[in-house]
């Protein structure tokens, strides 16, 4: 007969404890996460919804109200622009307790269609504070000049057409050129720069004018381009007298030998 044996089972911990302090290291990053910053921004991303403009670059302005919420002063250390379309001029000033700043910031639109920039300013506590512009760009005349003044010193000028046009495959038809005071153009073949996307950019055609002719004397006129039915565009042009040409005077005859 086998004698009995008895194992002792120990006893089983509780869980309540871990699930305590994992639901505390949860609530701890989660706060570190969502926490309020020292600077509040009423509407950090703006939507200026549909700018018109009629020509190359449209400017969008508006200015975010930076509220500082804490019991502390913050100071902006940097404002920097995310991308090239954005212009921001940092303050560089400290924000008491309770006090609002303005703080403006410019967008600038070189096509139709969405067109997004941002602003990152860095505060002297470590936090960041994104700041977003968005505005949905209509050109009305399509056919960009640039520059739109141009200033002629020589025949090395090279003028840029670029056309906002709907298709990728398609070329547009070419250029039509109208010029005054004597200065005359020409316009080389149409390369695609752009293509159309979804969010209401069209296809960006580009073409560079050569200055073919213009006069001696200074002077000044325009330039109209025309394109299939669309709204023409004038540039203003002048430019400077030419310098006198002068020809390269002939090395005179060497004269007899000297006799010894």
């Amino acid at each position: 007969m086998e004698p009995n044996v008895s194992i002792e089972t120990p006893p089983r911990r509780p869980v309540w404890p871990t699930l305590v302090a994992v639901v505390g290291l949860l609530a701890v990053v989660l706060w570190l996460i969502f926490r309020p910053g020292a600077v509040r921004v009423d509407n950090p991303d703006f939507h200026a919804g549909e700018v018109v403009f009629n020509h190359v670059p449209g400017v969008v302005d508006h200015v975010f109200v930076l509220t500082n919420t804490s019991s502390e002063p913050v100071r902006i250390e940097a404002a920097n622009a995310t991308c090239g379309c954005t212009e921001v001029v940092p303050p560089l000033a400290q924000i008491e307790p309770g006090e609002a700043m303005d703080l403006p910031v410019t967008l600038r639109l070189d096509h139709s269609g969405e067109k997004t920039g941002g602003v990152v300013l860095m505060l002297d506590n470590g936090e960041r504070v994104n700041l977003t512009m968005t505005a949905l760009g209509k050109l009305t005349h399509p056919i960009i000049l640039k520059p739109r003044n141009l200033v002629l010193k020589g025949r090395s000028a090279r003028p840029m057409l670029q056309l906002e046009w709907p298709s990728a495959t398609e070329q547009p038809p070419q250029a039509q050129l109208a010029s005054t005071g004597g200065v005359s153009f020409q316009t080389e073949p149409w390369s695609l720069q752009a293509k159309p996307n979804d969010k209401g950019m069209p296809a960006l055609w580009r073409a560079r004018l050569v200055v073919m002719d213009r006069p001696d004397e200074a002077g000044e006129g325009e330039l109209t381009v025309t394109v299939g039915d669309l709204p023409p565009s004038v540039m203003q042009v002048s430019w400077t007298a030419r310098a006198p040409r002068t020809l390269p005077q002939a090395p005179s005859p060497a004269g007899p030998a000297a006799s010894p």
